[in-house]
């Protein structure tokens, strides 16, 4: 599914609830520290147990969207072609999940 920027806004404002989660992310100079894998997979696991979800990375628990730089935006694209949530998927969890994610930009 695909999202408007606002629709996007609008949920950072209303907060987590059980189909969306947001994932601080940490870098040590432009390499990906944080989330890790396994925390990845917890929260994929827990959205295929229910009807699905977004994880949006770069938003903190409170909903203050984090000020990436162009580099680490960089990053987690090249982390990216969701290498980091594959890997996630395909290390922590069992069940053949990798197809069904969807990568919005």
């Amino acid at each position: 599914m695909t999202y408007t920027v606002q629709e996007i806004l609008d949920q950072i404002e209303a907060g987590e609830d059980s189909s969306w989660e947001f994932k601080q992310v940490e870098f040590a100079g432009t390499r990906l520290r944080s989330p890790k894998r396994a925390v990845l997979a917890d929260e994929i696991a827990a959205f295929a147990n229910s009807r699905g979800g977004v994880l949006l990375c770069g938003v903190t628990d409170d909903g203050r969207v984090q000020r990436l730089t162009g580099d680490q935006v960089a990053a987690l694209d090249a982390a990216g072609e969701d290498l980091l949530v594959l890997a996630a998927v395909t290390s922590q969890i069992t069940d053949g999940l990798a197809d069904l994610i969807e990568r919005s930009r």
